[in-house]
């Protein structure tokens, strides 16, 4: 008999080894979902707004707009972040649709077990890009069995772009885990940044507020 521990370790494997073939909402549904931030820039740059998501919900329960540069808001952005009741919880850094390329690609079947790095090896030969010069992911449209292909959504952005965006943060101390994009494909389950650059590693996992330590005084 297969108890619930077991089962749940042969799930959290089988995502891990096939899950670019499972549905972003099947993958929601057996996956531990932490609270989440989203941070996105308005009013070229000027302003933050913040929103708190408790769990797998996908309206927020609080939101805040904060003028960047301002001392006295940099603090207050530090104390809404407390104030949100969280310890543990995901970062996800929002960037507006026009600063994403999305492309259609058909990849060989047998590319399934290792996309990213084949992706990051076609970049140049598929995109305007090199692959050092964007943050990119991807989704899955189909499999097509027949013809051993994969029909792949891929989303890139500009890494110069972005990294100026993500050293403003960090001068404030949030980091993210995710890098995903605004609007529609918001819960789509994308996150653009390279997985070393990410703090959540695992599907249980998620980090400290690093936010708390940078601003708090």
């Amino acid at each position: 008999m297969t108890t619930g521990n077991q089962l749940t370790t042969v799930i959290a494997w089988w995502l891990t080894g096939l899950g670019y073939l499972v549905p972003e909402p099947v993958r929601r549904l057996v996956q531990h979902l932490p609270d989440r931030i989203t941070v996105e820039f308005k009013d070229q740059g000027q302003q933050l707004l913040c929103k708190h998501y408790p769990g797998d919900a996908t309206s927020p329960d609080a939101e805040q707009v904060f003028i960047l540069d301002r001392d006295m808001q940099n603090a207050d952005l530090s104390r809404w972040l407390q104030g949100q009741g969280v310890t543990n919880t995901e970062i996800a850094l929002l960037v507006p649709e026009d600063m994403i390329l999305q492309k259609a690609l058909m990849l060989p079947a047998a590319a399934g077990q290792n996309l990213r790095q084949v992706l990051g090896f076609e970049m140049d030969r598929r995109t305007p890009f090199a692959a050092d010069q964007i943050y990119f992911d991807y989704l899955l449209d189909r499999e097509d069995k027949e013809n051993h292909q994969l029909h792949i959504q891929l989303y890139i952005t500009p890494r110069q772009q972005v990294d100026r965006l993500l050293a403003i943060l960090g001068g404030l101390g949030i980091n993210p885990d995710t890098l995903a994009i605004a609007g529609p494909r918001q819960n789509s389950g994308l996150n653009l940044l390279p997985p070393e650059q990410r703090q959540v590693t695992s599907v249980n996992q998620s980090h400290t507020l690093t936010a708390f330590l940078a601003l708090s005084a």
